[in-house]
């Protein structure tokens, strides 16, 4: 894969979360943090949004 062909941590993130329910037709219940919708949370020991080249 070449640089090119990669994506950034935040387009990674939006594409498993906003995007993803999108797809599923599931905006009004998944994919954002928003009161009401369904929330699954992950806790990471360090910053995940660094561009690590």
């Amino acid at each position: 894969m070449g640089p090119d062909e990669r994506i950034t941590p935040l387009e990674a993130f939006k594409a498993i979360t906003i995007n993803a329910a999108y797809q599923l037709q599931e905006e009004n219940k998944k994919g954002s943090i928003k009161e009401g919708k369904l929330a699954d949370f992950v806790i990471l020991d360090q910053e995940s949004f660094n561009d690590r080249s």
